[in-house]
């Protein structure tokens, strides 16, 4: 499955796209709305040595699957222009009234779903759900993993992928 957007009345709109075969051939079938697309631009470098203190390598060593796709969602994120806004039991990505709410796998302009276009892909509840449940995933291609991370529009320098795959796959 992928995202796919749709042009209507001078507004883009992201869905959940299924493709599957048939006698006449290959055919798309949305199954899910993701919501408003909302475009945004990078407007700073952000190192994850900035965020955790210590190198990727340690970082990637020493945590969860989970935890190091969380760091690189915060990342993007507050490359994007992002802050972050603490309470009692998680952390809240805010830029204007945009919230991203990892833990519920949730992001929401006001009420409403939206997804956020960066890089080469969109971030959306169902992207944030399919990055976090790769660690659910025996045996996970390389391929498939880079695809989630892409489709999810994460940037991720390639030897940091080799250390979230190793640890994905339980290498590291």
């Amino acid at each position: 499955m992928f995202i796919r957007t749709k042009n209507i009345n001078s507004n883009h709109y992201a869905y959940i796209v299924k493709n599957f075969w048939t006698d006449q051939g290959p055919r798309q079938k949305v199954v899910g709305y993701a919501g408003k697309m909302v475009r945004l631009n990078p407007i700073r470098e952000v190192e994850l040595k900035e965020l955790t203190g210590i190198k990727p390598e340690v970082f990637f060593k020493n945590n969860s699957w989970e935890e190091i796709a969380e760091l690189l969602i915060v990342r993007e994120l507050l490359r994007h222009g992002f802050s972050k806004k603490f309470s009692k039991k998680e952390t809240l990505l805010v830029l204007d009234s945009i919230t991203v709410d990892i833990s519920k796998r949730k992001v929401r302009q006001g009420k409403k779903r939206v997804a956020l276009a960066m890089n080469e892909g969109y971030l959306c509840d169902w992207s944030l759900e399919e990055l976090l449940k790769l660690s659910k995933t025996k045996h996970p291609k390389p391929e498939k993993v880079a695809s989630i991370i892409l489709e999810s529009g994460l940037k991720i320098e390639k030897t940091n992928f080799v250390l979230a795959y190793k640890k994905l796959t339980a290498q590291l």
